[in-house]
Formats: C-alpha cells, sequence, structure tokens
C-alpha cells in the first residue's frame, strides 16, 4: 500500500518566511549606502534579492507538493546533471575578481554550485537508503561518500569556491548524524579535520 504524503508543514513555512524577512532587513542595513551613492536608490540591492526570495518562495511552494519520494528514483540523475554544470563553469563560465563561478545566459547568470548542494543533499540521501540494505562497513559507507561529495568539491576548488566545499562537507556529517551511524564511522572525519 502506497504510503500517504505527509501534509504541508506551516511552522517551517513561517520559519523560512521569517528568516527571509530578516535577511532582508540585514541586506537593506548593510548595502542601503553604497545602493544610494552608486545608483542613486538605497532599495536597489535589497531589491533585487527580493525578486529573487520571491521566485525561491514559488519553487518552495511547488516542490512542497511533490512527492518526496519521486526523487529516489532521478537522485543520481540530478547529482550527474550538477556536475555537467559544475564542468561547464570551468569550460564556458565568467570570472568575477579572480572566481570562476557564474554562466552567463545573456539575459543574467546562474551560479550551478547552488544546485549542486541540493543535489549532494538528495543524492546522499538516496545513498543512505541504499546502505540500509547492506551491512554498514567502511568501505559500503565510504566509497560513496567520497564519490558524492568529492567530484563536486574538485570541481568546485578550481573555481575556487572554497565556501561551497565547506558547506558540502558538513552537509555531509550532517547527514550521516541524522541516519545514524556507528560512532567508528566518524573516525575518518575527525581525523581529517584535526
Amino acid at each position: 500500500m502506497k504510503k500517504k504524503q505527509k501534509p504541508f508543514d506551516v511552522i517551517l513555512f513561517w520559519d523560512v518566511i521569517v528568516m527571509t524577512v530578516f535577511g532582508l532587513i540585514m541586506i537593506f542595513s548593510a548595502s542601503s549606502p553604497s545602493a544610494f551613492n552608486q545608483y542613486g536608490n538605497s532599495y536597489y540591492y535589497v531589491g533585487k534579492q527580493l525578486v529573487w526570495c520571491v521566485v525561491g518562495l514559488g519553487a518552495m511552494l511547488l516542490f512542497a507538493n511533490i512527492d518526496y519520494r519521486i526523487y529516489k528514483k532521478f537522485g543520481f540523475l540530478i547529482y550527474i546533471v550538477s556536475l555537467l554544470a559544475l564542468a561547464a563553469v570551468l569550460a564556458v563560465g565568467i570570472s568575477v575578481k579572480g572566481a570562476k563561478r557564474w554562466i552567463s545566459l545573456g539575459f543574467s547568470t546562474v551560479q550551478p554550485s547552488e544546485f549542486t548542494k541540493i543535489a549532494v543533499v538528495i543524492c546522499l540521501a538516496v545513498y543512505f537508503d541504499l546502505l540500509r540494505e547492506v551491512e554498514l562497513t567502511f568501505k559500503n559507507v565510504y566509497t560513496g561518500l567520497i564519490v558524492i561529495t568529492g567530484l563536486p568539491c574538485v570541481l568546485l576548488y578550481f573555481q575556487p569556491h572554497f565556501s561551497a566545499i565547506i558547506i558540502i562537507g558538513l552537509t555531509t556529517f550532517l547527514m550521516m548524524l541524522v541516519f545514524g551511524l556507528n560512532m567508528k564511522f566518524y573516525l575518518p572525519v575527525l581525523a581529517v579535520c584535526i
């Protein structure tokens, strides 16, 4: 029998709204003087950010109504597409202040690393679900983890985009905790950090 999808999480939705509004206030506070000096409009930067916030919230509402189990079918495909996008940055990306992180679409630019963060989370979720069906050994656990997190980090290193690498690393560690791995599996992580 097919499980019913859980109802829309209203509390999480309002958490996102509150954090978004707080972020917009911080952006306005930090950018209004320079925006006024450069463009004669104190709301220039926060206005641009507001547009993307509306787009993001719309996307959130859209994806919140999609059964999350569908991602299990397309998790690895989404991950591969994200890797191809990162590789495309190195080939045809545009450089800004020494960093090559964006692809120009003519009317705007996109930063594939943002998509990659989501793709890694989805792919790791699929991978951890597969691990439930096998014996949890260092080989079984870390082979996938190294590939899934390592490949995008290598591509991000050459952009360079170190903050994205850190975010992916921390996200992987948190997902390991949520999955409930035995403490012995964190020893390699601690060794690398030390």
